[in-house]
């Protein structure tokens, strides 16, 4: 477990309604709503840099710079470490693979793990609850229909998707290409 949580049994295509589902349930739309306001909202907070934690010694400051999430068992307090050095629209999309994290395999990891008080999710490698995170995260930032919407409308201009649904270039792009491609 490279990510430090276990993979979910959902299919991708369940992500993608549990995304959706999860922004429904929080009233949240993200051509609206920022996505840090969705963190305060369900009591958690952002932190610069990471979490230190004694088990990855000797202390690795690129181990600890950001795009982790530290969670507390008790009322599933979190709090979501961005790197000092990326920008906002990339920050979203940190923001919502996180919370992926948190609906999708933290409750799990709690449940294997039953007297453990907190875990430290990391953003490492591509194991499948990174994968499955980004994709909660792409469908909870740019819903497939709207986001299909946009792009037929914009001639799938990544610049104005980008723009349009507050995520990076990059993001945007992994969406509209995924999406594309499921016409």
């Amino acid at each position: 477990m490279a990510s430090g949580v276990p993979a979910s049994n959902l299919t991708m295509d369940e992500i993608e309604n549990a995304a959706e589902a999860f922004a429904r349930a929080h009233d949240f739309d993200p051509q609206r709503d920022d996505v840090r306001e969705l963190v305060q909202k369900l009591g958690g907070e952002l932190g610069v840099g990471g979490p230190y934690d004694p088990d990855w010694r000797p202390y690795n400051p690129s181990l600890n710079a950001g795009e982790a999430m530290r969670v507390r068992r008790e009322g599933m307090r979190f709090t979501i470490y961005l790197p000092p050095t990326t920008g906002m629209l990339r920050d979203n999309f940190t923001i919502a693979h996180e919370l992926g994290h948190l609906r999708l395999h933290v409750p799990r990891y709690f449940e294997q793990h039953p007297d453990t008080t907190e875990v430290v999710v990391r953003r490492l490698g591509n194991d499948p609850p990174e994968s499955q995170a980004n994709r909660f995260a792409a469908a909870l930032l740019m819903p497939q229909a709207a986001f299909r919407a946009a792009g037929e409308e914009s001639g799938w201009d990544i610049f104005r998707l980008s723009v349009q649904f507050f995520v990076s270039r990059l993001a945007a792009q992994y969406r509209a290409d995924f999406l594309y491609q499921r016409r």
